[in-house]
């Protein structure tokens, strides 16, 4: 990898720290690797993807979407307790996505176990056709982002060795990627018959409703990175065109 590129993906990183996550948070730096940080990480991965479903926003968040019934739920990385007091964004982040975090296992099994509960729960559970698989997988990829791009200027540590260390090999669709994706390696068919559409329309990312496109579009770039003369991590490249 060039120099360049980099330096490039280094200042891609403190851009994405310094606008999201030190300018957001109201703990004093220095910053820790702590339960903290892991809940913040989770918190803010709701917003990207959440922002496009208009029975999140404004008041509609308190009336009528699934944060008004809390759910009881066992099993997983651990248990969702019903109650009247707690937002349920708060304890899916605190008792799912925070744990999952500190574990550092991102590979491709257990970001998909956590994708799969989330869409059990909220989807089929709680009746909300507006969280969809699409919606599941990025905020997990998000959360994983945020965590990774803290971690990197926490530690000091290069972005691409925790890539390679916590296993990850997924990343955040949405619009943007998706344009990007199709600007360089052009679109995914499905079955190898003519469909042209990278992810199914009207909403390419959050009405995206199945598992298996999610994956074999995650398939299709991973195979086009890989050939390339310098392979990256589809995260890495998700950074380069953000």
């Amino acid at each position: 990898m060039s120099n360049e590129i980099e330096t490039k993906i280094r200042n891609k990183v403190q851009e994405f720290y310094n606008t999201y996550i030190e300018n957001n948070r109201n703990t004093p730096l220095p910053l820790e690797d702590n339960d903290d940080f892991r809940k913040f990480c989770g918190s803010e991965a709701y917003i990207p993807a959440t922002r496009e479903g208009v029975i999140y926003l404004g008041s509609t968040l308190a009336n009528g979407s699934f944060f008004a019934n809390a759910i009881n739920a066992t099993g997983g990385y651990g248990n969702i307790i019903q109650s009247n007091k707690e937002d349920l964004k708060i304890q899916v982040v605190e008792q799912l996505i925070a744990p999952f975090l500190e574990q550092k296992d991102f590979s491709k099994y257990k970001c998909l176990e956590l994708m799969d509960l989330l869409f059990e729960r909220y989807y089929f559970r709680e009746n909300n056709k507006y969280f969809t698989y699409g919606v599941c997988q990025k905020w997990v990829n998000m959360a994983i982002k945020y965590y990774l791009v803290g971690l990197s200027i926490i530690s000091r540590t290069d972005i691409k060795v925790l890539i390679h260390s916590t296993g990850y090999c997924f990343f955040p669709i949405d619009s943007r990627m998706i344009t990007a994706i199709t600007r360089d390696y052009g679109v995914m068919h499905y079955n190898n018959n003519d469909l042209k559409s990278p992810l199914p329309t009207p909403s390419p990312w959050t009405g995206c409703n199945l598992k298996y496109t999610f994956v074999e579009y995650w398939k299709f770039l991973l195979n086009k990175l890989n050939s390339e003369p310098t392979p990256i991590a589809p995260l890495i490249y998700e950074i380069l065109n953000w």
